[in-house]
């Protein structure tokens, strides 16, 4: 599954793109990814992913990703989570 969004004024990341990603590989892994990348007072970008691992290797899965002038935002609502289970707000040092 593939979705790319357009998003004009946006409440929270202005105007920018949303883009998501899930890949299923049967019996073996599901990998998902998130992109966020807007403009409202300033530039801010978000990439995130995660994968699980069901073909009963030591680990079973891993998360992470990266952001710019975004921070973790510490209460969200479980529909605003990305797929490594943490969400983010724009930020700007000094704010």
């Amino acid at each position: 599954m593939v979705s790319l969004i357009y998003s004009k004024n946006h409440p929270i990341y202005g105007n920018g793109f949303n883009a998501d990603l899930k890949v299923e590989i049967k019996g073996a892994c599901e990998v998902k990814a998130k992109a966020i990348f807007g403009k409202k007072n300033l530039d801010i970008g978000i990439f995130d992913a995660s994968a699980k691992i069901s073909a009963g290797y030591f680990i079973n899965g891993f998360g992470g990703g990266a952001y710019y002038n975004m921070r973790r935002k510490s209460l969200a609502a479980p529909a605003e989570y990305s797929p490594s289970g943490l969400t983010y707000e724009p930020y700007q040092e000094g704010d």
